[in-house]
């Protein structure tokens, strides 16, 4: 669920430093938060739309590789609602049938002039054409299309289908500002067009030279990493799959790096670290067996935090609810065909719930922090919320059965006044907000244990405590900011006299303050501080103390 922010907070402080430990930047928690994706049909194939916003309130994630609404007979009107009340975006998945691509263009146009510009992520090329083809032009192209006999058929109407979507795109001033995600499964090209490339470079070998260098394709590379792939029950099975040059499983290198049909030759390991990329399918079935229940729902929080921390932009799991009208995809989902939650859906709701955020903080900062033992199983994600709290994720991918836990030392570069440690893997029925809760408080310490096996924990650090009263009157507040953001010139309103006005950086440091001021109105001069996120902190000659967050522009 999306929140909105709260301004009015009461800040904590960082103790004075005692260890030299590496800092470590952090990434803004709403820019994880905003990776989450789902496969869902919204309001078709037996889905409607009231369960579906049901499932977006209670998992919180923040968009759907969704189709054209009337080519899934899913109303615009039902992305809108979506969109409005939980803030949840959509990515076109284009159709098979090229003779729509006008259409497709037309339809995503509608969706960012009716609903709003932040609702349209981009499109999608084509789905797994080794499997399902396209028709484009007139002609057959990759797998089966339909009821037409299976391949091969030539590469080249897919290749002629991307690169005119992506022209076409560009060509359009609403659309251009819109990226191309590429068609998945590229590496299963038994023609060489170039298609492991998102634009044909003029070293590119052994391509068709109907398509030249400098045709371009898209803008994101787009893959079907299932970790499943990799096989079940086995160590950093989701690490591996997220791995950019990772070999085993359909990954990025083997769609974009060496093409593990017929192995043209496209990017290199280095290039492929920091090609853009999307993954709009990975998840696993359960089979009772090796995939459980349980070990489903550990996978899909690893899952979500290895794809973001390798690199993946966005990321939608396979799938919401379980598919009732195809043999083979039950299981699945985060719901049953009935909409029963799983303890996947439980465990993404903890960790969503925990790290909930609404906007990105502008400029991320650093943590001092070192992990010992660092076994190859355990990994860390820093993230930072808005308003300045620090989120340390670590987890642990020992899948293997008979694992035991490592134990592991958390150090940080300075004594932290408070920190709160979450498992967001723990549902029960009679107390379904467990997850939700601290499962162990620090005060003023320097370092914490943790014991790592098979799930995430979700370290707060000094967290801003916020608050926000109903109504408030001058009698019940200290100040005001009267423009945020702010430039060069901080004017407040003070309610009631103060002995002191203060300026503190997300770290705790005071960087301006001002004694003994008056009621009334008051600029304050703050071209001494840079741009960056603040907390103004007013203390009463009665020692009450109000803090409010505040951003500096230029």
């Amino acid at each position: 669920m999306i929140k909105k922010s709260l301004f009015l907070v009461s800040f904590a402080f960082w103790g004075a430093g005692v260890y030299a430990q590496e800092e470590v930047q952090a990434q803004p928690a709403n820019d994880f938060l905003n990776s989450i994706g789902m496969n869902s049909a919204i309001s078709a194939r037996g889905e409607t739309i009231t369960e579906t916003m049901k499932c977006a309130d209670y998992l919180g994630f923040r968009w759907i590789r969704s189709g054209k609404p009337d080519g899934i007979q899913v109303r615009m009107v039902h992305l809108k609602n979506m969109y409005e009340k939980y803030g949840v975006r959509f990515n076109y998945l284009m159709s098979a049938n090229g003779d729509q691509l006008d259409a497709y263009l037309e339809s995503a146009k509608e969706l960012i002039e009716t609903v709003s510009p932040d609702a349209f992520l981009g499109f999608e090329g084509c789905n797994e054409p080794n499997n399902w083809g396209i028709k484009y032009q007139g002609e057959y192209g990759a797998g089966k299309y339909g009821n037409e006999s299976a391949g091969p058929h030539s590469y080249k109407p897919l290749a002629r289908y991307m690169r005119d979507l992506y022209a076409k795109a560009k060509a359009d001033p609403i659309l251009k500002n819109y990226p191309v995600w590429s068609s998945t499964d590229t590496g299963a090209a038994w023609e060489n067009v170039g298609l492991h490339f998102l634009e044909i470079p003029e070293d590119a070998e052994g391509v068709d030279p109907e398509f030249p260098a400098g045709t371009k394709y898209a803008d994101y590379a787009c893959c079907h990493n299932y970790f499943s792939g990799v096989s079940a029950r086995t160590n950093n099975q989701t690490w591996r799959a997220s791995d950019p040059c990772g070999t085993t499983g359909n990954t990025l290198y083997a769609n974009f790096g060496v093409t593990w049909r017929d192995k043209y030759k496209g990017y290199s390991n280095e290039e492929l670290m920091n090609l853009p990329r999307v993954c709009t399918e990975t998840g696993t079935t359960i089979d009772g067996l090796q995939v459980t229940e349980e070990y489903q729902g550990l996978t899909y929080l690893s899952c979500y935090l290895a794809q973001f921390k390798r690199g993946w932009k966005y990321t939608a799991m396979y799938i919401l609810r379980d598919r009732t009208d195809e043999g083979g995809n039950q299981t699945f989902g985060f719901y049953s065909g009935d909409y029963k939650p799983r303890l996947a859906a439980h465990y993404l709701h903890n960790m969503t719930t925990i790290l909930d955020d609404d906007r990105s903080i502008e400029n991320p900062g650093t943590l001092a922090y070192t992990i010992s033992p660092l076994p190859e199983t355990t990994h860390d994600l820093l993230l930072q919320k808005n308003d300045g709290t620090m989120m340390l994720v670590i987890w642990s991918e020992k899948y293997a059965r008979g694992s035991q836990p490592d134990e592991v030392t958390v150090t940080f570069g300075e004594t932290m006044k408070k920190i709160n440690v979450y498992n967001p893997a723990q549902y029960e029925t009679n107390d379904p907000q467990i997850g939700e809760r601290p499962v162990q408080t620090y005060e003023n310490v320097s370092s914490i244990p943790l014991s790592m096996l098979d799930h995430p924990y979700i370290i707060e650090i000094n967290p801003v405590e916020t608050s926000v009263a109903e109504t408030p009157t001058q009698d019940q507040t200290l100040f005001s900011c009267l423009n945020n953001p702010v430039s060069d010139v901080l004017s407040v309103k003070i309610g009631q006299p103060l002995s002191e006005l203060a300026i503190f950086d997300l770290a705790g440091k005071c960087v301006l303050h001002w004694n003994n001021m008056q009621e009334g109105y008051h600029d304050l001069d703050v071209t001494a501080i840079r741009q960056g996120s603040y907390i103004v902190r007013a203390t009463s000659q009665n020692e009450t103390v109000e803090s409010l967050y505040f951003i500096k522009q230029q």
